[in-house]
């Protein structure tokens, strides 16, 4: 799953595919960390992304971080 700006610039990329067994981490299935099979939907609020996988039949919370924060004013 992909985040991209109004320009179509790569913000931040995150998921890959998983089927129901793919568990995450702590799952019998570890690979991939962010499992993700038919997103359908999905909401951005406050620091976090929240994606609706409706064959995995979950909703997957993503926390999202950065390392650098640019301001620029607008004209």
């Amino acid at each position: 799953m992909g985040i991209i700006d109004t320009n179509g610039n790569g913000i931040a990329w995150f998921g890959s595919y998983g089927n129901q067994d793919s568990g995450g981490p702590a799952s019998a299935i570890p690979t991939p960390q962010i499992p993700l099979y038919w997103p359908y939907v999905v909401a951005a609020g406050g620091d976090a992304v929240y994606v609706g996988d409706r064959l995995n039949r979950k909703a997957v919370k993503v926390r999202l971080g950065y390392a650098a924060e640019v301001s620029c004013p607008v004209e």
